[in-house]
């Protein structure tokens, strides 16, 4: 970076323009890259000659310039070329025991393609880690983001997610939105951005399949520790207040054990009759291969399956399909409030989505 032998001279907005100018040659130039950290304040005001208040109007302009970025605690750092061209770059982070195969997490991805309309460079890390050390883990992983350069804003799928988790997320040096919901719901005493999709679509869509088929109840699958999640409470309400409005009976089947286990130990639970089901009844579930307890059932009771999500680990001949685009420009827009200062300090989101049933006879 030039230093100066003179003091400018003018009034301030001149002094920081020339101030600027400089620093704007060096950085198109190349003197300084991408990601470089300028100078502090006192040290960039003794290099120029002027006061720290000329420094700071000329982070100002070029920060208008879309030149530079700040990070609250961490200075001011030279953007990249795409985010100077006015591309933004955001950062898709999931951890969980099956990050890269949530269903979730592949849907988003796959709504990456729509990046470059919505003017969003994204790059994606996604971790596999076991529950047992996903705090430590969470720890270990923002460090390392720390060092692979800034972003101008992050979206974090939340797995599994408590105040530990968010509260080390919310200590990184740049904003970050979480896509997705917590265990045990909203932290009031925290303030952050979250958007989630309503999960509405997908249970009047559950209960009105019910009805065509000529069910008389639903019952609701799900791994024990799954079932005591405040989202997952608060789905099984609202499934039971729908299926009763409809004359449905609604209950739950929650399945204990470790997460690896789960579908064994449910045919186990079938086949020794811990478990009995009755005609006429809809088995309705995320993460459960329906097809084989189904199977199982058979032939003493004629059920109904369907799958709550498309499922990689189990596919299903049926499953609800949502159109998430909606979603996933809201986030957009989201991430443009945030990026430019406009977004509250607390913003909560929820997005209503449309939901059909997908059958495997389909064709499109």
């Amino acid at each position: 970076m030039k230093q100066s032998s003179r003091n400018y001279v003018g009034d301030l907005p001149t002094r920081s323009r020339y101030v600027a100018d400089s620093i704007e040659s060096d950085i198109l130039s190349g003197v300084l890259a991408p990601q470089t950290r300028l100078k502090s304040t006192r040290a960039l005001a003794a290099a120029f000659g002027v006061g720290t208040k000329v420094i700071v109007s000329a982070m100002d302009i070029l920060e208008q310039r879309n030149l530079v970025i700040r990070h609250a605690r961490q200075g001011v750092y030279v953007k990249t070329k795409e985010a100077q061209s006015g591309i933004r770059d955001v950062l898709l982070f999931a951890m969980d025991e099956n990050a890269q195969e949530s269903s979730f997490t592949l849907t988003m991805h796959g709504l990456l393609s729509f990046a470059t309309i919505a003017g969003f460079d994204f790059f994606t890390r996604f971790v596999t880690v076991s529950p047992e050390t996903h705090l430590e883990r969470l720890s270990t992983e923002l460090a390392r983001l720390e060092k692979i350069g800034y972003p101008d804003c992050a979206l974090i799928i939340p797995y599994q997610f408590q105040r530990e988790h968010v509260e080390r997320c919310l200590q990184l040096p740049y904003p970050v939105i979480f896509v997705g919901d917590f265990c045990d719901g909203d932290i009031p005493d925290l303030s952050y951005r979250r958007i989630a999709s309503s999960p509405k679509d997908v249970i009047r869509c559950a209960v009105d399949f019910a009805c065509r088929r000529g069910c008389e109840s639903i019952v609701y699958i799900a791994c024990e520790h799954a079932a005591q999640l405040s989202y997952n409470r608060q789905n099984l309400a609202e499934l039971s207040r729908l299926g009763r409005e409809a004359g449905l009976e609604v209950s739950t089947w929650d399945v204990p054990g470790d997460t690896r286990d789960l579908q064994f130990t449910a045919e186990s639970m079938l086949r020794n009759r811990q478990v009995r089901l009755r005609d006429r009844q809809l088995l309705l579930s995320a993460h459960f291969d329906l097809t084989r307890l189904q199977q199982i059932a058979a032939p003493e009771v004629r059920v109904e399956i369907l799958n709550w999500i498309r499922s990689q680990r189990f596919p299903t001949p049926r499953y609800i399909e949502r159109d998430l685009r909606p979603f996933f420009f809201a986030i957009c827009e989201l991430i443009k409030r945030v990026v430019a200062g406009q977004a509250p300090e607390r913003d909560i989101i929820s997005v209503e989505t449309e939901a059909k049933i997908y059958e495997a006879t389909e064709t499109t």
